[in-house]
């Protein structure tokens, strides 16, 4: 359970993971919708909770970072967890991402046009802050697939285990 406040899980420096078109998954349970909450951040990427439930997407370009925001509430107070799917190719800056909630296509709002080329510097990545602390999330994350590189599956029974079950560590 990520306590709002000090958790997260730190990754190894590793590429980004939309220099192709890929997919970014993570199971979610939030306790509180208040704030901006991380659940997947590295230089490049980040995938936080908004607007008291809302999800959000931001890749970062060379001159302005693109952000886009699910047009509907995705969270609820009740702690359920939700399925978030995150498709996109950063191959220009006009691609716009493909959201998904519990496996169906929700409508987005581009909030800040992406300008420039796509950043894809290898990066260190956290699940449940952002890099160097902040908008830490207050809830639960039971698994986060990163393309086809790797799927952390996380233990909610004692919080302490994480595992690779891609094979790439």
């Amino acid at each position: 359970d990520f306590d709002g406040s000090n958790d997260y899980i730190a990754l190894a420096i590793q590429p980004s993971i939309f220099s192709t078109e890929s997919t970014l998954q993570a199971n979610v349970a939030l306790d509180t919708l208040s704030g901006t909450q991380t659940i997947y951040h590295s230089s490049n990427v980040a995938l936080e909770m908004v607007s008291s439930g809302k999800v959000q997407f931001r890749h970062n370009f060379s001159t302005t970072e693109g952000i886009w925001v699910t047009d509907n509430v995705a969270f609820s107070s009740d702690e359920r967890f939700v399925k978030i799917e995150v498709t996109y190719d950063n191959a220009s800056a006009s691609n716009n991402p493909v959201i998904k909630i519990d496996d169906s296509v929700v409508a987005i709002t581009e909030s800040q046009t992406p300008v420039g080329d796509a950043v894809n510097t290898n990066s260190s990545t956290r699940v449940g802050t952002q890099n160097g602390g902040g908008n830490a999330l207050n809830g639960k994350i039971s698994f986060v697939k990163e393309g086809s590189y790797r799927t952390l599956n996380l233990d909610e029974d004692t919080g302490t285990t994480l595992t690779d079950s891609s094979g790439n560590h």
